[in-house]
């Protein structure tokens, strides 16, 4: 037979057994029963259906196990066992050999033992014998029976917690997952209990939100708003589309406001509002980048056209119309060339983008448009490859720029460097006329040009005198070849050189000097206004001869001067102004002469002559351009001159190449009609030309933006008809711009309504709310009907502008957010799924608390009721373990509640003077029998200034030391534990504590702080635990501003470090310890109290509480019992003192039996009765519904005696 002991024993390990570890504390228990049972083999059975399933086995050592199915085993017993009635087979010989028992053997004999809930059979404990069994009593099988079913509930237990645990994952989940801000707001605007969302957006954390009004949080102007959307969702029951700034630590952010009535729980209540605010921050950006691209697009005046692949037109733009004529309903779909294009003219660039297009390549170039009347304009043009939004070649876009005023710009330049050009020749052709030497200096005194004459004056250093040369190195040739010269004894020739020198920088000189050869020469020589000077040398030997002649030939002379001067004064200005190169080419000799600043525009050396053959030029000008050059084959018309202009590119000295513009013209002709002599200019136009290609970038760009924007966009004239659309707006609109274009803003055919359905004023409408308002108006919703009937909603922005024409127009972008409005509802109705999985969770932490406090209310409060009955220690010691599993559940439940409370934010912390010193004290003592019963040495090391007071929460503070001083002794098996406290002045105070226990992995310690997480699952089947204490500890440590580390390596310990700081406080403060001492229940001798639960246990606890108090007690089952028990007291005339009132009761709550009470006595004008609700619900919400219901305090079960009566005692004082 079994011994008793041992079973119950057993039993009460198993109970005791954590979840992880059940398996196998199960498996052991069946195996103890069978060894107490002399049993070799037994097997638990549940019942899945129809079938008998095995769960947990146990075989004696030395034994081979039985293979016999359990339907074979137990089938032909099954009625018994339905029964509820142990099936017994003493002896197997006793059946027949066909029996399917028979496979039992080498087994003997068999017990079955049924496990029945609530009548119906659930499993079976089944235990084989080697032996026949001929003496089992029925007092055996009745405990084996029990032990069975203890077992089948522990197993059922593992299941439902299981269930539970998964049950509150999902939805700590969901709740983590919500995007968006939640709040409850009272009707007061006061925020409530409930908000949740992410942390960056809050302004404040949910518990100093908490009771307080928001207009204390918020800027006035958005409390503005607020308030009228908690006015607008109190009158109508909803509020949608608020939109406010925020200026935040991140910068400024705007939000979304949408509300909705959560109606009240009781008929005197106010309804309270739920608020979803959603950041809209991005949102709001893009609708202003997309006004400001609207106004972009009203200010282009390049000419845009969009054609197909066959060059047939698409779309064009205001500009493009303007500037040809043609509306685009009159040319969509034609071919564009034939509609602006010059019959006739620039063949060339027309083939060229031919080309260009049947490549799928981008073009560029100038050409001569007509447009429809005949009038003919320059442009420049970029032709441009147009791909849709799958990247699929879908047509072209051109963009232009009418450039007529350039070209004439262009050709008054060329007139001009023609006029330029004549000058010089009428100057060189009058310098090379002059019978006299005329040599022309610049203002570096060398030589720019000298006539013939002069040559023939002085033949012998005529070959040395070429432009460049310096006139010091003139005059010293002629001294050295003896043309020029001081007399003998006049002095040295150097020094006749510098003299001469200085002459030349008068402004004027004249004298007349005899050469070394005998000839008399006049020298005349003037400054010019660009610092150079002219010098004529005249050989007036004759002169001498024939004076008056000679005077008359002077006059002659120096009135041709003159004129020469003037000329010469008019080609320089020119020159100068134009700043451009000349050529003359001489056909037939192949010989080019270049001139001006032509040199310059190359980066050549200017003292270079300029002379090339025409081969050396066609050299340095680009290959592909080399064949625009003039023709001299070609006949031109001899009555304009042959006059020509291109452009083509040449290399520059540094390697790079310019773009140069050529102007010419025949200079002179042959007997046979063909040009003998071409001359013109070169200008360098290659700044132009890298302006072209940046406008023509900037206008593609620009183009390329309005042909992506998302956003619709329509430019309505004064009278509110559509003059322009963008391809957003038509495929909005389901309309071509054709069918757009003159329509009216408020069409009968589009039925306009407001978005709920109502009929929309024209008012309303944002064209006219943006003219009447003079200014940008936003976000105005509407609803109107396609051509299709389709209803959309639109959401348009609008803003007038006066162009420089002065006519007004309004640009309205807008954007369909039919779609945006469906997710919203969608969004709403996640919103209130959430809600409601929150309700759950609530409810669910709610139910779990009452459901465990209520039997571990009776479990502790009878235990410390016995306590102070037995005596015997070993008594006491059964009650004191039976006080501390109960406790130690206690702390479980409290740690599940702290963790939601934490994860909601709404765990509040107590800032009170602390002695550290007197903490750690009371931390020690808990845990130092714990240490020495392991064998381990605890050390407790402090440092100076533990004795004085600091700030802080006592109890969250003992709460992170138990528990890391828990773990420590769990988890170290010998060795020591060492905590040691530092705490410096001014210093936050460091916590260390060190163990030589298991120590952890890095994968391990990088998640030991998640909730319901221990270093591994053998940890928990080796030392227990919820996985939940150091989690807490965490979550404690951050909410007191403090921070937790964690160093371990497995097989040699662990090391955690916690910095909190906790501020010096003023030792004024603290006041003194007060002994504890036995609570005086004088006061409570006689009174009459009403207490009513509908727990037999908890009653029972209740009156033993009570007892040797003095006290009168009344018991009774619900509510409604008590409402009658108060009633009949009145009655009487011996009313309660005092009211001890369950919640959760059968026929009426506590709450509603002392709503009802209430009512009475105010009806009455009776002074209210103290009420104390003695309930298993513990919540925060929970005890706060009490007070506000009418209780007087709330006594969380389980609780102990001293609480009860120190209630008592408060309530009962007067």
């Amino acid at each position: 037979m079994p011994d008793e002991f041992s079973v119950v024993r057993m039993l009460s390990d198993l109970v005791r057994t954590p979840l992880p570890e059940l398996d196998g504390a199960v498996t052991g228990a069946i195996g103890e029963l069978a060894t107490h049972a002399g049993a070799s083999w037994a097997s638990l059975f549940r019942l899945d259906g129809l079938h008998l399933t095995s769960t947990h086995k146990f075989t004696a050592p030395g034994m081979a196990e039985l293979n016999c199915p359990p339907d074979y085993m137990l089938g032909p017993g099954i009625d018994i066992l339905e029964a509820n009635r142990p099936l017994v087979l003493a002896d197997l010989n006793d059946l027949p050999a066909e029996s399917p028992l028979q496979m039992l053997r080498p087994a003997r004999a068999l017990v079955a033992l049924p496990i029945n809930n609530s009548g119906v059979l659930t499993g079976v404990l089944a235990f084989a014998y080697v032996r026949p069994q001929t003496g089992l009593d029925a007092s055996t099988l009745d405990c084996l029976k029990s032990a069975a079913e203890v077992i089948e509930t522990v197993i059922a237990r593992r299941e439902v917690e299981k269930a539970h645990q998964d049950t509150a994952r999902r939805l700590e989940a969901t709740l983590a997952a919500l995007p968006d801000l939640l709040f409850e707001v009272s009707a007061d605007g006061h925020f409530a209990e409930f908000s949740a969302g992410p942390a960056h957006l809050m302004m404040v954390p949910p518990d100093v939100l908490r009771h307080r009004h928001f207009a204390t949080l918020l800027p006035p102007d958005v409390s503005r708003v607020v308030q009228r959307a908690l006015d607008t969702v109190l009158e109508t029951g909803r509020v949608e589309g608020v939109r406010y700034r925020l200026d935040l630590s991140d910068g400024p952010r705007w939000f979304e406001l949408t509300g909705a009535l959560k109606p009240s729980e009781s008929p005197d209540e106010r309804p309270s509002v739920i608020f979803l605010v959603r950041d809209v921050t991005a949102d709001t950006r893009m609708r202003d980048e997309l006004v400001q691209l609207g106004k972009i697009v009203e200010t282009m005046s390049n000419l845009v056209c969009i054609t197909d692949l066959d060059e047939n037109v698409v779309w064009c733009n205001a500009a493009f119309e303007r500037q040809t004529g043609w509306q685009l309903a009159e040319i969509r779909g034609k071919y564009l060339p034939d509609i602006i294009r010059v019959p006739g003219e620039d063949r060339g660039n027309s083939l060229a983008v031919s080309q260009a297009i049947q490549r799928r390549e981008a073009y560029s170039g100038q050409t001569v448009n007509q447009d429809r009347h005949g009038n003919r304009y320059w442009i420049e043009f970029n032709v441009l490859p147009l791909h849709d939004s799958a990247g699929e070649l879908a047509g072209f876009v051109t963009i232009e720029t009418v450039v007529t005023k350039i070209k004439e710009q262009e050709a008054a330049m060329a007139l001009l460097a023609q006029s330029a050009t004549e000058a010089r020749e009428r100057l060189e052709n009058a310098v090379r006329a002059l019978p006299d030497g005329v040599i022309i200096l610049d203002d570096s005194e060398r030589v720019v040009v000298a006539n013939k004459a002069y040559c023939d004056l002085f033949p012998e250093i005529a070959p040395f005198v070429h432009p460049g040369t310096t006139l010091e190195s003139i005059l010293r040739k002629g001294v050295e070849l003896g043309v020029f010269g001081p007399r003998e004894g006049d002095g040295a020739p150097d020094d006749w050189v510098k003299d001469r020198l200085q002459t030349y920088k008068r402004s004027f000189d004249l004298d007349e000097i005899q050469l070394p050869d005998g000839r008399w020469m006049r020298r005349i020589h003037t400054r010019t206004s660009d610092g150079g000077a002219v010098a004529l040398a005249i050989d007036v030997t004759a002169r001498r001869n024939h004076l008056l002649a000679l005077d008359a030939a002077n006059r002659e002379l120096s009135a041709a001067l003159d004129e020469r001067d003037r000329a010469e004064r008019r080609l320089r200005g020119i020159m100068e102004g134009a700043d451009v190169g000349t050529w003359e080419w001489d056909i037939a000799t192949g010989t080019l002469i270049v001139g001006g600043n032509w040199a310059e525009m190359l980066g050549r050396d200017i003292s270079e002559p300029g002379i090339f053959n025409i081969a050396d030029f066609r050299d340095i000008v680009h290959p592909d351009d080399v064949g625009l050059l003039p023709d001299p084959n070609q006949h031109h018309d001899t009555a304009a001159d042959g006059f020509s202009e291109i452009e083509f590119r040449m290399r520059h000295d540094a390697g790079h190449w310019i773009w140069v513009l050529s102007r010419s013209r025949v200079a002179e002709w042959g007997a046979d009609g063909l040009p003998r002599v071409m001359a013109g200019v070169h200008l360098d136009v290659s700044e132009r030309k890298r302006l072209e290609r940046q406008l023509q970038a900037g206008r593609a760009y620009l183009s390329e933006v309005m042909d992506t924007s998302i956003a619709a966009l329509a430019v309505l004239n004064e009278r509110g008809q559509i003059t322009y659309a963008n391809q957003e707006a038509e495929r909005i609109l389901h309309l071509d711009r054709s069918a757009l274009h003159g329509r009216g803003h408020n069409d009968p055919e589009w039925r306009l309504e407001c978005v709920d359905g109502g009929p929309l004023p024209d008012e309303a409408l944002p064209f006219r709310q943006a003219m009447d308002k003079g200014g940008i108006v936003r976000d105005i919703r509407f609803a109107l009907h396609l051509p299709e009937g389709e209803r959309r909603v639109l959401s348009a922005n609008a803003v007038p502008l006066t162009p420089a024409d002065g006519e007004q127009t309004v640009v309205v972008s807008f954007s369909d957010i039919t779609d945006e409005l469906a997710s919203t509802a969608r969004l709403e109705e996640a919103r209130a799924k959430a809600e409601e999985m929150s309700r759950a969770k609530s409810i669910f932490l709610a139910n779990m608390s009452h459901e465990i406090r209520t039997p571990l209310n009776g479990v502790l409060g009878m235990a410390e009721v016995l306590d102070s009955i037995v005596t015997p220690p070993e008594q006491k010691q059964m009650v004191a373990t039976i006080r501390r599993s109960g406790e130690t559940l206690l702390t479980v439940l409290n740690s599940i509640l702290d963790m939601s409370k934490i994860e909601a934010g709404k765990m509040e912390l107590e800032v009170v003077p602390i002695v550290l010193s007197d903490v750690l004290a009371q931390v020690e003592a808990m845990h130092r029998v714990k240490a020495e019963e392991k064998g381990l040495e605890l050390q407790v090391l402090t440092s100076a200034g533990a004795d004085l007071p600091r700030m802080g929460d006592p109890h969250r503070l003992t709460q992170v030391l138990n528990n890391l001083l828990s773990n420590a002794i769990k988890f170290t098996e010998a060795g020591r534990v060492r905590l040691k406290l530092s705490c410096r002045a001014g210093k936050p105070v460091t916590i260390d504590i060190v163990d030589s226990g298991v120590g952890m992995t890095e994968a391990q310690l990088s998640r030991v702080f998640e909730s319901f997480e221990q270093a591994d699952g053998s940890m928990t089947r080796r030392f227990g635990g919820t996985g939940l204490g150091l989690s807490i500890v965490r979550q404690l440590v951050l909410l007191m501003g403090g921070m937790i580390t964690m160093q371990s390596r497995p097989g040699e310990g662990t090391e955690v470090r916690v910095i909190i700081p906790l501020p010096e406080a003023d030792p004024r403060t603290i006041a003194p310890p007060i002994a504890e001492v036995a609570p005086d229940i004088s006061s409570l001798a006689g009174r009459n109290l009403l207490v009513a639960d509908d727990n037999l246990t908890n009653r029972l606890v209740l009156s033993e509480m009570l007892a040797r108090t003095g006290v009168r007690v009344t018991m009774v089952e619900n509510g409604r019992e008590a409402i009658h028990a108060w009633n009949r007291s009145l009655e009487e005339g011996d009313p309660f003192d005092l009211l001890l009132l369950d919640i959760t009761m059968p026929v009426l709550d506590g709450l509603s039996a002392l709503s009802e009470i209430r009512d009475r006595e105010m009806r009455q004008g009776m002074a209210p009765v103290p009420a104390i609700a003695v309930t298993a619900n513990a919540m925060p919400n929970q005890v706060a519904d009490y007070i506000i219901g009418g209780f007087d305090t709330h006594l969380a079960k389980p609780f102990k005696r001293k609480e009860l009566l120190h209630a008592l005692k408060t309530l009962l004082r007067n």
